[in-house]
């Protein structure tokens, strides 16, 4: 008998078999599909690397640095290029650079000057209501910086982070830090300039910015498979039902019957609701109304001398009021220069789709690539046609926590603990859908499943 199943090899199963295992405990990732990662892919071709999901992870949250450290990756993470620091914004047609910090918001063009200075208030708004216990990000935001802002640059950001629409998704759940800066420092800017020091403090060996690793994404995703072996990591192995036995669980794959004390469902929210409906009717239908976006990632290479735009930067975001197909273009070549195109070759991804516009992602691969490359041949100064193209359709990408979020996974956690004990739900539809988040939850729900076998 198993200590753990893990279903889902995804990063958050993954991550989550690697801790059990380094701590003794007999778990095995059991995942569906040929290959392991979820989303996190790295296609390598023709000197090209075209991540298929994340593109990299931030240092200011130490968890994907120090799993790193841990699987022997330090020497392979590179940093983005101080160019990336550079962002911009598709307005009125043309690309518009943000500003850089909040005194770079007195000489922007991308905001009315009314709206550049009603953010200089920030710092004496009041505290949110008292009997308010739950905005969107659209509410938030307005409420502190302004509706413009809220436009301009929120509406931008969301697209970019979750592909989602900040007029419903919950500021609580999907920005938590920013909400706990309001209520423990009384405003965004005390709370983001403490945070800044307190880090200074800690973590110092740690390179600041946006990070990956030289290979791509997918050198993480190979470290856990090889760390697991075949002995922790099942490939091709759909389970097909769970089942509560006279000791633990039962897990029924294609192949066998396999028992075990714990079950985590490490899947996204929809599968996971269709593995525990006959377990419980009520959370399986709790976890199926989780909606879920819709993205399409397109890779375009090109010969340098085909982008008249110098690609000096991150890539830009396009807000909803611009009225366009698509959420942003990554300029992935300038971000991490030289390891990511051949010489005298540029690499964009290109990003379509979200919760409000899940029609831009339909159509054949050719007509998707085409949306794509149409979209950002006028704002680029591009000419021709590419010399690499790459694409890859996720039908249900990005997890959205609407309002209601943090209530619904209370009360599902709660509802499982008290009728299925060791049974577990796990992954990025619960508490933080960027890579940092899922390696830190794993650690989280590790210790837990140590202490609850260990008093079992």
């Amino acid at each position: 008998m198993l200590d753990v199943a893990i279903v889902g090899g995804g990063i958050s199963g993954l991550t989550l078999g690697f801790e059990l295992r380094e701590r003794g405990i007999r778990a095995q990732v059991l995942e569906a599909r040929s290959v392991a990662g979820g989303t996190i892919q790295t296609v390598e071709e023709d000197g090209f690397h075209f991540e298929t999901g994340p593109n990299g992870f931030l240092s200011r949250m130490p968890d994907t640095y120090l799993l790193a450290q841990r699987l022997g990756l330090q020497e392979q993470i590179i940093s983005a290029s101080p160019a990336a620091k550079t962002r911009y914004l598709f307005l009125g047609g043309e690309l518009k650079p943000l500003p850089s910090g909040p005194f770079g918001l007195l000489g922007t063009s991308t905001l009315p000057l009314g709206a550049r200075l009603r953010v200089f208030k920030e710092p004496f708004v009041r505290r949110r209501p008292a009997g308010l216990s739950e905005e969107t990000v659209a509410g938030f935001v307005e409420r502190r910086l302004g509706a413009a802002f809220v436009d301009t640059y929120v509406d931008a950001f969301v697209s970019g982070v979750f592909a989602g629409d900040p007029h419903r998704l919950s500021m609580d759940a999907a920005f938590p830090a920013m909400v706990a800066a309001e209520a423990n420092h009384g405003s965004l800017v005390r709370g983001a300039m403490r945070s800044a020091r307190a880090r200074k403090k800690t973590n110092t060996n740690i390179p600041k910015g946006l990070l990956s690793f030289r290979g791509g994404m997918g050198v993480l995703i190979r470290a856990l498979e090889e760390e697991l072996g075949t002995d922790g990591l099942q490939l091709n192995t759909p389970v097909k039902g769970l089942k509560r036995a006279t000791e633990g669980w039962e897990v029924q794959t294609d192949d066998e019957l396999l028992t075990a004390r714990s079950v985590v469902v490490a899947t996204p929210a929809y599968r996971a609701s269709a593995l525990i409906e006959e377990i419980d009717a009520d959370c399986a239908s709790q976890l199926s109304e989780i909606p879920y976006a819709p993205v399409c990632v397109v890779g375009l290479g090109f010969e340098r001398d085909q982008v008249r735009h110098p690609l000096d930067g991150f890539g830009y975001l396009c807000p909803e009021k611009e009225g366009r197909p698509i959420l942003g273009c990554l300029f992935t070549s300038s971000v991490y220069a030289g390891c990511r195109a051949p010489a005298n070759r540029v690499l964009l991804r290109i990003m379509l789709g979200g919760i409000r516009h899940p029609e831009t992602i339909d159509g054949s691969d050719v007509e998707v690539v085409e949306r794509a490359l149409g979209e950002v041949r006028g704002p680029l100064g591009i000419k021709g046609d590419p010399c690499w193209t790459r694409m890859v359709r996720w039908e249900r990408a990005i997890p959205q926590y609407h309002l209601g979020h943090q209530a619904r996974v209370v009360g599902l956690r709660e509802r499982l603990a008290d009728t299925n004990p060791g049974l577990f739900l796990h992954g990025n539809a619960y508490e933080g859908v960027s890579v940092n988040d899922c390696i830190r939850t794993s650690g989280i729900l590790a210790d837990r499943i140590i202490s609850e076998l260990s008093s079992s």
